[in-house]
């Protein structure tokens, strides 16, 4: 059993040595399909063949007024693994992070769980991801978008960066619940 871990190991280490910064979504799904396989833990099935267990992608956000935009980050988060597992932040926080969200956090879960690339939600997730969510989500990657600064990243991210199973895609612009917003008003005159 030692024997066929060393050559996973090996390569497991090879791959945390790059730099987190190193891998983006924006390179090819061919690097992150590489880390899932060695990452995946490995059972047997009753024939003996060997099976992996799904890569479980982790995403926070507010979604509120879910659009577009949300849609193909989900989308992005879902292509670095096989299941997506989104935390939605409460009310209180979301006020404290951005604005006071027009939808209520039950209204956000349904919109977003009614979204074919979601596996399960997670209601009033904490803002920072945390050791103990990664442990009890079985989160196998943690993705956001590129819109932080570095320092933001380390602030809401710094474990998942310190595990090297953080990832980034890139940020929608041109829409976002603001934009939606603006719009509306927009209208009126």
């Amino acid at each position: 059993m030692r024997s066929l871990l060393r050559p996973i190991m090996a390569s497991l280490l090879t791959l945390l040595s790059l730099s987190s910064s190193s891998i983006h979504a924006d390179e090819s799904n061919d690097t992150a399909r590489m880390i899932h396989v060695v990452v995946a833990e490995k059972a047997q099935s009753k024939d003996g063949e060997a099976i992996r267990k799904p890569v479980r992608v982790y995403v926070d956000m507010v979604a509120d007024l879910f659009h577009a935009g949300h849609v193909q980050f989900l989308e992005q988060a879902l292509a670095m693994g096989d299941e997506l597992i989104v935390g939605l932040v409460g009310d209180e926080a979301a006020s404290g992070y951005k604005r006071k969200p027009i939808l209520t956090l039950d209204e956000r879960m349904r919109s977003v769980g009614g979204c074919r690339y979601v596996t399960e939600v997670i209601g009033n997730c904490p803002m920072q991801v945390t050791k103990e969510l990664i442990e009890e989500y079985d989160i196998d990657i943690v993705v956001h978008g590129d819109d932080f600064t570095e320092e933001k990243m380390r602030y809401y991210y710094g474990v998942p960066l310190e595990m090297g199973i953080f990832r980034s895609v890139p940020y929608t612009s041109g829409i976002s619940s603001t934009d939606i917003i603006q719009r509306i008003k927009d209208m009126d005159t």
